[in-house]
């Protein structure tokens, strides 16, 4: 299907895949996530961005199994505890050029992801606030001269109560953070919205 969409519009599309997409299945689990690699490199995306799930493996083999991607892999928000450095083989946005748009694409992870992962993966990792870190690389993505910033996030949206119209957050970086045209989302699968959140 997305081969048929982008044959609509080859120079004009864009497509991003917003993590949780190489554990879950036995023979994905037997290679550490690289037949999901091989599969999503055939479709192919634009960008991935690392979900909580990615990690289940550990930091180490997911560095391992980053350099089989074809295309860039997205995660601003996530260091090593040692080193303080982005994971080797991630990089936290790219500026992809459609049709003579210059799109900045961002990729955020839950702030969950310590939360449920092995402790002792936890422990290797440091995640940051992500509407901070959304605050931080958007206008720098827009001084590169992106004309449309884009956050391909694996970001959790929920049905707000009392009156609140959405919790989560994504909805926090919607609220809080100036310059941003579009936001995609991942993590929970219990909501699809397509609507303005402030502008958004």
């Amino acid at each position: 299907k997305i081969r048929e969409l982008r044959a609509e519009n080859p120079d004009g599309s864009a497509f991003f895949c917003v993590g949780d997409a190489l554990s879950g299945t036995p023979i994905a689990a037997l290679v550490n996530g690289i037949s999901v690699i091989e599969v999503l490199n055939a479709i192919p995306y634009d960008t991935f961005t690392l979900g909580n799930h990615e990690f289940d493996w550990g930091p180490d083999v997911l560095t391992e199994s980053m350099k089989s991607f074809d295309f860039p892999v997205l995660c601003a928000n996530i260091t090593y505890s040692d080193s303080g450095q982005l994971l080797d083989g991630a990089i936290p946005y790219v500026i992809l050029e459609k049709n003579g748009v210059k799109i900045g694409v961002l990729g955020l992870t839950t702030e969950a992801t310590p939360s449920i992962i092995r402790a002792n993966y936890a422990e290797a990792i440091c995640v940051e606030d992500t509407t901070a870190c959304a605050a931080r690389y958007v206008p720098e993505i827009r001084e590169k001269g992106a004309d449309l910033v884009i956050i391909a996030g694996h970001l959790p949206l929920y049905e707000g109560e009392n009156g609140a119209p959405y919790t989560g957050e994504l909805y926090d970086i919607a609220m809080n953070v100036e310059g941003i045209d579009a936001i995609f989302g991942g993590h929970n699968d219990t909501l699809n919205a397509a609507e303005l959140i402030n502008g958004i």
